[in-house]
């Protein structure tokens, strides 16, 4: 019992770890959606999206260096060159075409929680198989990212979902 108590416990402070963009490290984009993330949340889940991170930690890194360098030639001030050495979070850039953006959100919300809502737009909500569509995506997206538990969660979500409408389809 105890220790399904410090699971829980963990899993929820977790997940409210999201909200704390003051110690997020990157920011991920894809399309007009951008969100700021934990390079080490996205490691632990996929070693695509630690890669991302990590390149994208050293391009900033050298930036940010190269700045500080060019202004200390110019500005003799120490304060200014180390104010430049800190940057913005390094940024992961997502193909929107191959993933799409609710896709990535729901691929973040898994990062933190290990479970993504089913939240659906209309056209999706009125057509089963669209529902099911959302689903094959996110096993798309996690095939992609190596994400193998995201992966066996969007394939069972989307045999929860095929098993209902079969059910449906019968009664009718």
């Amino acid at each position: 019992m105890a220790l399904e108590n410090a699971k829980l416990a963990l899993l929820t402070n977790f997940t409210a770890l999201r909200g704390r963009e003051d110690l997020s490290d990157v920011t991920i984009h894809c399309g007009s959606y951008s969100h700021r993330a934990h390079h080490f949340v996205c490691c632990l889940h996929s070693p695509v999206l630690d890669k991302l991170c990590a390149e994208a930690k050293a391009t900033a890194e050298a930036e940010a260096k190269a700045k500080a360098e060019a202004k200390a030639e110019t500005i003799a001030d120490a304060n200014t060159a180390a104010e430049a050495e800190h940057s913005s979070p390094p940024e992961i850039t997502l193909d929107v075409d191959m993933y799409g953006e609710d896709s990535v959100e729901r691929m973040i919300s898994f990062l933190y929680t290990c479970d993504y809502e089913e939240k659906f737009d209309y056209d999706e909500w009125e057509d089963p198989e669209l529902r099911m569509c959302v689903h094959a995506r996110m096993s798309f997206l996690a095939h992609h990212m190596a994400m193998d538990a995201l992966k066996a969660l969007a394939m069972e979500k989307f045999e929860v979902h095929g098993i209902i409408e079969t059910h449906r389809n019968v009664g009718d």
